[in-house]
């Protein structure tokens, strides 16, 4: 059975590492959505779900939420797995993109436990704290037009590289990247800016539009190569989808990247700030020392759960 541990192990090498339909890194999409829908905040939630959706990803994003629910909700809303489960299999049949945005909110207003999470995935013993209190749960249901602002933008010929600026408006999520041990390449810059297409080609949507243009892989290069009869069909194709990132404004570079400076590391969440932030104390036992003295265990230390 598939838990977050076991996706952020999938995909901690450069083989699954790809960029998203606005060149964000996938893996840190699927961290953001955790944080926002563990922040109740709707909007982020909505969007990040759809970056993932959108991309080409669907029943990916759908199992992914899926997990979410069994790892962080479950405790606390046994009734919404049928709920989740039934919203999928209509899906299957109609495929209307806000039915994924109706799970989303559904989660984004109800109380949560990471009691579980915590103590499976860093094993840490550790007891949920009451926080977020909503006696009222709702299932949300969406509507096409909830979803519009969601949806995949496509820019007029030859302003393709406008569009990262007004289509980013979260920046990734990289304060748990370090607690969660998430893969980053660490030339990600260069990535992005000489080898984005490449890499994007493992995204679904993008593989389509390269088909389209008679674009091929190359492996070697990591590069996108259109061949010498194609030079129409490559013009064509960077007129619509050349976002040009190594030319992006920094805020936009920001956005989709994180901020690499002096605060990064400054800025990552440690095992006791990612509890308190999010309503789990960890347990602290004390220690025995010689039979005669007891010692509390230090505030910023927690004792492993036993395996």
């Amino acid at each position: 059975m598939k838990t977050m541990k076991t996706i952020m192990n999938n995909e901690n090498d450069m083989d699954h590492f790809c960029f998203t339909r606005y060149l964000y890194t996938k893996v840190e999409v699927k961290q953001s959505l955790m944080l926002s829908l563990l922040d109740h905040n709707y909007d982020e939630s909505l969007f990040w779900a759809y970056e993932m959706y959108f991309s080409g990803f669907e029943n990916e994003t759908f199992e992914y939420l899926y997990i979410l629910y069994e790892d962080l909700y479950e405790v606390k809303n046994t009734g919404l797995k049928k709920y989740i489960k039934n919203v999928f299999n209509n899906w299957e049949q109609l495929k209307q993109d806000w039915l994924l945005g109706s799970i989303v909110m559904t989660l984004c207003y109800r109380n949560y436990s990471l009691e579980n999470f915590v103590c499976k995935f860093f094993k840490v013993k550790c007891e949920q704290k009451p926080t977020y209190h909503n006696n009222r749960n709702f299932i949300i249901n969406l509507k096409e037009s909830d979803i519009e602002k969601y949806k995949t933008r496509i820019c007029e010929p030859n302003k393709a590289y406008k569009l990262l600026s007004e289509v980013c408006r979260y920046p990734i999520r990289k304060n748990i990247v370090k607690l969660f041990e998430t893969f980053i390449p660490s030339n990600v810059k260069e990535l992005y800016w000489y080898h984005w297409l490449y890499y994007a080609a493992k995204s679904p949507v993008w593989q389509s539009r390269i088909n389209q243009y008679n674009g091929k892989i190359n492996h070697e290069n990591l590069s996108v190569d259109f061949h010498d009869e194609c030079e129409e069909k490559m013009a064509e194709f960077y007129s619509l989808w050349g976002y040009e990132p190594d030319e992006q404004p920094l805020e936009v570079q920001n956005n989709n990247l994180g901020v690499f400076d002096d605060t990064y590391m400054d800025n990552q969440m440690g095992i006791k700030e990612f509890c308190d932030t999010y309503g789990v104390n960890i347990i602290m036992k004390k220690i025995m020392k010689k039979k005669t003295k007891e010692i509390e265990v230090l505030e910023n230390t927690f004792v492993p759960r036993n395996s």
